[in-house]
């Protein structure tokens, strides 16, 4: 795990789970946590990025606010979509499993 804080800035957190590790436990459902994170912190902006063998999904608050205009990302319908977007972003690099 890597924190880097600059005052002013933000917050970089990263974490790198190896799942085939025995040590590992399941990380859950990161759709449900996202959306939670993102509902609870409206003006935060959060930056997910999941990478699995040589594909990626990404997830930035940042660009979906700017397609909102004076919607609330913490709205139940767009929090609704990003779990959808997130559950399709990921089905996509596992190859729908």
């Amino acid at each position: 795990m890597e924190i880097q804080s600059n005052k002013g800035i933000g917050t970089n957190i990263k974490a790198v789970f190896d799942n085939s590790h025995i040590d590992c436990l399941p990380i859950g459902k990161m759709e449900e946590t996202m959306a939670a994170l993102i509902f609870c912190n409206p003006d935060v902006n959060f930056t997910y990025t999941h990478q699995y063998a040589d594909k990626q999904f990404i997830l930035n608050t940042s660009e979906i606010r700017e397609q909102l205009g004076e919607l609330t990302i913490a709205h139940p319908q767009v929090i609704g979509w990003i779990t959808e977007y997130i559950i399709d972003g990921l089905n996509e690099i596992y190859g729908g499993v």
